[in-house]
């Protein structure tokens, strides 16, 4: 696995969505990895601080929750703010062709 993968096989996605799986329900305010992924997908850039503000959480918290992501292989950090890897495109590729998005 590397956040280069552009291709994913079923065991991975599988994977990937325990993992997310496990992240959204040990949260305390819900689920969030896969909403954060499609914001970064659709807001590349944005700074921690901006995307802390829209999902009403605290900066540093967050960046803690996207370090998980990007621990996945799934983003990537900017100077300012995140963009996802070519593994997180293929992820949420593959969310959309399971009509899961």
């Amino acid at each position: 696995m590397t956040q280069h993968d552009t291709r994913l096989t079923e065991q991975e996605i599988a994977e990937i969505d325990a993992r997310l799986d496990l992240f959204d329900r040990a949260s305390r305010h819900g689920t969030w990895t896969r909403p954060m992924l499609q914001i970064i997908a659709r807001h590349p850039r944005t700074p921690a601080a901006e995307l802390a503000l829209g999902f009403g959480r605290e900066k540093r918290r967050l960046q803690a929750d996207i370090r998980k992501l990007k621990g996945l292989g799934l983003t990537r950090s900017l100077k300012a703010g995140y963009q996802l890897s070519p593994r997180g495109e293929a992820y949420l590729a593959a969310l959309k062709g399971h009509g899961r998005d």
